[in-house]
């Protein structure tokens, strides 16, 4: 059954689409739990599940025109297993520069989206619950971002990081070889966990914000309405540093 589902699941072209589908599944609904707990699950009612069934069909449409377009290497894509220490290694600096090199990237384009007014209203749609409100008991209580939030996007929005996180999956970039399978699988995990939690209004888990400015921080980039005071990389800081010390 190992060899099975190797050859019928783990080498198919739609493996690692299901993986990025599942996992924020999984986290989002994590998340959701303890925000729900928050206020007392009222949650249930003022989400729903549009904007996830939204971004999952249209996540899959862009799969499916993508992969009509560019057809996935199945076959020359290593497994990626490793077996020794060096492959090991290999595959964590594998994940390590996909996941810098995807927030690198997107960070212009979330620049963009904030600085160009051309390019705002492609934006807009994941800043719409930015002045939500949620009923306590009898205070008020705002929750300017959410789990759900980090799949409410726009359809340019949504389609730029989808196609930012195929190209940084195709190749290693220090090496130039084919990225492993093992590697886009545990690449995809990772992102969707780190930006789920950081649309996340509970406190717990308390995880990546631990270690991640920019993970820790974009509730602040919902928040904060003092330009150039909140940070576009979602998940690191060093480029925001940057920018900020030249705004100075």
């Amino acid at each position: 059954w190992v060899l099975w589902l190797a050859e019928n699941v783990f080498r198919t072209w739609w493996f690692d689409p299901v993986i990025a589908t599942v996992s924020f599944g999984i986290f989002v609904h994590w998340h959701w739990y303890h925000e729900r707990k928050l206020v007392d699950g009222t949650f249930f009612d003022i989400l729903g599940y549009g904007p996830l069934m939204q971004s999952l069909l249209a996540y899959w449409f862009g799969i499916f025109i993508w992969t009509s377009i560019v057809p996935p290497p199945a076959n020359d894509i290593p497994d990626g297993i490793p077996y020794t220490i060096s492959q090991f290694l290999y595959l964590i600096s594998e994940v390590v520069t996909g996941i810098f090199l995807y927030d690198a990237i997107f960070f212009w384009i979330h620049w963009a989206f904030h600085e160009v007014p051309v390019l705002r209203k492609f934006h807009a749609r994941h800043h719409h619950g930015d002045q939500r409100q949620v009923h306590q008991s009898s205070s008020q209580k705002f929750f300017p971002v959410q789990s759900f939030d980090v799949l409410r996007h726009s359809l340019v929005d949504g389609m730029l990081q989808v196609l930012v996180n195929i190209l940084v999956q195709r190749h290693m970039i220090i090496t130039g070889n084919i990225k492993t399978r093992l590697a886009r699988a545990l690449h995809n995990i990772l992102v969707t966990w780190m930006l789920t939690e950081s649309h996340s209004a509970a406190p717990t888990p308390y995880i990546w914000r631990r270690w991640f400015v920019g993970v820790r921080e974009h509730y602040q980039h919902h928040t904060m309405t003092q330009k150039g005071k909140h940070r576009y990389q979602q998940f690191f800081g060093y480029l925001d540093d940057w920018r900020m010390k030249c705004n100075a």
